[in-house]
């Protein structure tokens, strides 16, 4: 096998992490990588290859996500209620949803779909991150 797209996707990561935080609305449509951070520490890395990273980003937060959307919020949420979600507007959800909102994003254009795939679970093994959103696809 060609070692190509594994040095490709190391210097993707490398490139993510060093990378500056962005604000939402400098993200635009495209596909990619994306880290929340909470008090710099990265706390959940996904994906998106439908050309909408910015609205991807947005689901993970927005008060009238539900659980297959934000999926991030809903982990944090089943993790601090310790049973599972029933709806959107679980006073755990919205809280996890709101804490989501305040985290600090970094993203990675990648129209590569292997190249996603891995970059995320290299990211996720290589800083330990306990949510990826891997464990939903």
């Amino acid at each position: 096998m060609d070692d190509t797209i594994f040095k490709e996707v190391q210097e993707l990561c490398n490139s993510i992490i060093s990378s500056p935080f962005v604000s939402i609305k400098d993200i635009g449509n495209i596909n990619g990588v994306f880290i929340f951070y909470e008090d710099n520490v990265p706390m959940y890395v996904g994906r998106t290859n439908r050309k909408r990273m910015k609205l991807r980003i947005q689901e993970h937060y927005r008060p009238s996500s539900n659980k297959h959307s934000a999926t991030f919020a809903l982990q944090l949420a089943q993790k601090e209620k310790r049973m599972p979600i029933s709806h959107t507007y679980d006073e755990y959800f919205l809280e996890a949803k709101k804490r989501v909102s305040e985290m600090q994003i970094k993203i990675i254009e990648e129209n590569r779909k292997y190249h996603q795939i891995l970059l995320e679970a290299c990211i996720a093994y290589t800083y330990q991150i306990q949510y990826f959103e891997s464990d939903t696809h």
